[in-house]
């Protein structure tokens, strides 16, 4: 497993989905067992933003509760996913879907999309899962697993030193830790950018009295690419 590779391919794949038309998602949900969404929170890359609790069709797991602090009684009048699908829809179907492990929320979406009837399906593909591009980007090997450790979002947002903005395990918090943390990982620097640094700053001390020597070393520099992103 090249570390070198995965880590500046992370930042490559962070610059360029953070060009694309994006919605980053987030979801509490009512337990890790057949999980269905309780809070549901989507920030698109022009601004629109969504916060919505849900109403599941079974109790919220007391494990679950524990961490999200979101109770039965909580969301006892709240609509289920069907009869908000008309707000949520257009922004799931029209951006691209990003997320902190985004795979387990759209399997609570589709979970609970299931459990209202509904007939449109949640998408399966068309996603960029950010616990999975950081996961690259620090290249901690698991051994027993034989890939890179994932961690948590708010082991990753403390690592990056990004301020949390409210509590984490709530939708909407950890909807604003995730765009943070992304934007962070795109200003990251990959090997070969900081090989170029110490390239131009060893130029920059070259003695200038060698006639062009400095401007034939910078466009021999600026010709270098990694490679493609």
């Amino acid at each position: 497993m090249d570390k070198a590779f995965a880590h500046d391919d992370a930042i490559l794949q962070a610059r360029n989905v953070l060009t694309e038309r994006y919605v980053i998602i987030d979801t509490e949900t009512t337990g890790l067992v057949e999980p269905e969404v309780v809070q549901y929170a989507a920030l698109t890359c022009d601004d629109q933003s969504q916060v919505f609790f849900v109403r599941p069709s079974k109790p919220i797991e007391s494990g679950a509760t524990a961490i999200h602090h979101i109770t039965d009684a909580l969301i006892l009048d709240a609509p289920t996913l069907d009869q908000l699908w008309l707000q949520i829809k257009p922004l799931l179907l029209t951006y691209n879907i990003i997320g902190y492990n985004v795979q387990y929320d759209l399997k609570a979406l589709r979970k609970s999309a299931f459990q209202c009837g509904m007939l449109e399906v949640v998408p399966k593909q068309g996603y960029f899962d950010v616990m999975l591009c950081y996961a690259s980007l620090i290249g901690e090997i698991k051994p027993e697993y034989g890939s890179f450790r994932w961690w948590k979002l708010e082991e990753a947002v403390q690592v990056a030193g990004i301020h949390y903005e409210g509590e984490a395990h709530d939708a909407r918090s950890d909807v604003v830790a995730t765009w943070n943390l992304l934007q962070w990982i795109a200003n990251q620097k990959t090997t070969w950018e900081v090989a170029l640094d110490m390239a131009e700053h060893v130029v920059d001390k070259l003695d200038a009295d060698v006639p062009g020597l400095q401007e034939v070393f910078h466009n021999a520099l600026a010709k270098i690419t990694y490679r493609k992103a």
